[in-house]
């Protein structure tokens, strides 16, 4: 655990970040991070759940390629940005131990009600963090506040997509799931999941080309 160089790493580099940018809106997202450890090439940083809102800013194609610079260039090595829904290391392992039984899953036979149980598990407690942030945020009726979660629950929901490997485990079974947690944020901000679907893959694909463009 790196919990106190995270600390002091995240100091610094906020303030080279704010130095860069000119917005309130980033300036406080910054702010309300939280440190939570350094771990291989992944930095993590948390959002307790009534700032779970501002973490969206920090994902933006034109912020986040900014962060992981600066900290890369801190850590003298190159360093992807981890956004979490915890508060301290306690509840980051704890996530982790939810992760891990997920992981189990992957590569073994999707017969065994067990193994899909923990995927099932998996994208539910997804789904669960895109509703309970949103009903935590201030001015739910707001279309501003719906789309500005948006992009927060895209987060989440795309950090799924990368734990397992999606792109090359595309089966029904993650297929259904993720169609639930689109109908479950659809529910939430009051709109076809269908849509949001559409509009979550055009954002990951825009993502994408940004993050190979940085990367060049």
């Amino acid at each position: 655990m790196n919990n106190q160089l995270a600390e002091n790493v995240w100091m610094d580099v906020r303030e080279i970040v704010k130095d860069n940018v000119m917005s309130p809106s980033i300036f406080e997202a910054l702010e309300k991070a939280i440190p939570i450890d350094i771990r291989n090439h992944d930095f993590i940083v948390g959002f307790a759940g009534q700032d779970l809102l501002l973490a969206g800013y920090l994902r933006a194609a034109s912020v986040l390629p900014l962060i992981e610079k600066y900290l890369s260039e801190a850590m003298r090595s190159d360093v992807k940005l981890i956004i979490v829904e915890c508060t301290s290391i306690e509840e980051y392992e704890q996530s982790l131990k939810i992760q891990e039984m997920a992981k189990a899953a992957i590569g073994k036979n999707l017969g065994s009600r067990s193994e899909q149980r923990n995927i099932e598990n998996y994208w539910e407690e997804v789904g669960e963090k895109c509703t309970r942030g949103f009903a935590r945020c201030e001015n739910r009726s707001f279309n501003t506040t719906k789309s500005e979660f948006m992009v927060t629950a895209f987060g989440f929901i795309n950090d799924g997509l990368e734990h397992f490997d999606y792109d090359n485990n595309k089966t029904n079974l993650h297929q259904r799931c993720l169609s639930r947690v689109f109908d479950k944020l659809g529910n939430s901000l009051e709109l076809q999941g269908a849509i949001l679907a559409y509009l979550f893959f055009d954002w990951r694909k825009s993502n994408s080309k940004e993050n190979n463009i940085e990367a060049e």
